[in-house]
């Protein structure tokens, strides 16, 4: 069943016709997040919604992470007090199931999406409860700790206070460094637009090169991930 319908999709099939071959919400939710990667964001939702009306009652965090989901689609279209109504539908559901983890990646979405309508003071708020949570989570957190801090750096970075929000940056560095990978290519890119900001241009010029090169062996030199009003963050944002 799965093969069928990923099959339809890549092959043209409108939703409809895709959603017709399948019927359980992990099905819809496997497809929605297809979509969703692709960037057919309506699609997406259509899915999204055909998953919240097939979970079955009982099944609260299945309900509750079609809910974030769904949330975060509408949060990449802008459509934020939409975001913000389901968002708030599912920290009961966490409360009472004790999933710490699901509560801190949901309140990590909350803090992104009032960081989109320029909400930093909440943004970072909300932002801080997350990080302090994540660190008490138990085993090795670091690509969630280390989105937190990236995330925070940025919304320091947009209310004008560059230097703590390098603290974040560097503490973020430090983290993945500290397991022997590679920075990827946001955070480099994120705190070379910091420290050009600074006036520290050789350091700048030096991580921003490197966030270029990286992303052009991830997505190939034609992406249009490439073109520089994809990138993430920008001096002038």
């Amino acid at each position: 069943m799965r093969l069928a319908y990923l099959v339809l999709l890549f092959s043209g099939f409108h939703t409809d016709v895709a959603c017709s071959q399948i019927s359980k919400h992990s099905e819809f939710l496997q497809l929605a997040r297809v979509y969703f990667k692709n960037g057919q964001f309506g699609n997406s939702t259509q899915c999204y919604v055909s998953a919240l009306q097939t979970v079955q009652p009982g099944e609260e965090q299945d309900r509750a992470l079609i809910l974030r989901q769904l949330a975060d689609v509408y949060a990449s279209l802008d459509e934020i007090s939409r975001a913000e109504r389901l968002y708030s539908e599912s920290p009961e559901i966490y409360k009472r199931k004790r999933d710490h983890l699901n509560m801190v990646i949901l309140m990590r979405s909350v803090g992104l999406a009032y960081s989109i309508e320029y909400r930093e003071r909440d943004a970072i708020r909300v932002l801080k409860r997350a990080l302090s949570l994540a660190r008490e989570l138990p085993g090795p957190r670091i690509d969630l700790i280390s989105g937190l801090l990236d995330d925070l750096g940025i919304a320091h970075y947009r209310e004008g206070r560059l230097s703590e929000a390098d603290k974040y940056f560097e503490e973020a560095a430090d983290l993945i460094s500290a397991t022997g990978l590679p920075l990827n290519d946001e955070l480099l890119n994120t705190r070379g637009a910091v420290l050009l900001v600074q006036g520290q241009y050789v350091k700048a010029e030096d991580l921003l090169k490197q966030a270029l090169n990286r992303r052009r062996v991830t997505l190939g030199q034609s992406n249009p991930g490439m073109r520089p009003a994809n990138w993430r963050i920008s001096v002038t944002s």
